[in-house]
């Protein structure tokens, strides 16, 4: 597939289509259990009516199914130089990275059959200044490299906003509970200057922000904290230590050890 590049968002970066591979297995899977459990439930029932009763059960099965993955067949992601495209149906919308004001995460390692399969589960929600709202998740093939290479390109044009806005608003909010201001952080009428700030921990699932005697000062959910990236470089400047565990991979929520979803 040929795509070129966009007179306005510039040159063509990578293209992320529906993860048609799972909609089938999804799809198979759904009628493989209707099938089974029809059959199991008709196992004592006259012959031709049940299969009079699984042909009509099947059929609706299989309609409500095919709606479920021609909704989902053609959706599609276009990364650019300087936005994206984003196909849903017959919509398709054409999003400047300038114009993302807020993104939030959710990565979330599952594990089955006692640790020995792992999945992960994505959710990317991006906001834009017209309040347009965008979810991209495990529909989308290689949302992995697609959650990176899409948050590395809005944060360029958030760090300049974030502080315009701190500047001329006196702080910025990250989340329900936190915003940063320029002598520090604020959470629901308390503050850290940055001279207090000892450093960060990113575990479980949530972000917690210490005191330079290392004593915990907030801990909020990851998945409750927009441009959280841009976040945790703020804290990384303004930091008298090293923060306590600033591994990228850290944003991913762990199940416990040898637990299962």
């Amino acid at each position: 597939m040929i795509i070129e590049d966009d007179p306005i968002l510039g040159k063509f970066i990578a293209f992320y289509p529906s993860n048609r591979a799972r909609l089938l297995l999804i799809a198979g899977g759904i009628l493989g259990v209707v099938w089974f459990v029809v059959t199991v439930a008709l196992w004592e029932v006259e012959a031709g009516l049940a299969s009079a009763i699984t042909v009509a059960v099947i059929s609706a099965t299989t309609l409500l199914v095919g709606w479920y993955v021609a909704h989902l067949w053609n959706r599609e992601v276009i990364l650019f130089e300087h936005g994206f495209s984003y196909r849903q149906g017959s919509y398709n919308a054409f999003i400047q990275y300038s114009d993302v004001r807020t993104i939030r995460q959710k990565a979330e390692r599952l594990s089955y059959f006692g640790g020995w399969v792992h999945y992960t589960v994505y959710k990317v929600m991006l906001k834009t200044s017209l309040d347009e709202v965008i979810v991209l998740n495990n529909i989308y093939r290689k949302m992995d490299d697609l959650s990176v290479r899409i948050e590395a390109a809005v944060t360029i044009f958030l760090r300049p906003y974030v502080k315009a806005q701190i500047q001329e608003h006196g702080s910025m909010p990250f989340a329900q509970s936190l915003s940063v201001t320029e002598n520090g952080l604020n959470s629901e009428q308390r503050t850290l200057d940055w001279a207090q700030l000892g450093g960060y921990e990113v575990k479980n699932g949530a972000l917690t922000i210490k005191t330079g005697a290392n004593v915990s000062w907030l801990t909020v959910p990851l998945d409750e904290v927009d441009n959280i990236r841009l976040l945790l470089e703020l804290l990384r400047e303004h930091m008298n230590i090293n923060p306590t565990h600033s591994s990228e991979s850290a944003i991913i929520t762990e199940p416990e050890e040898g637990g299962t979803p």
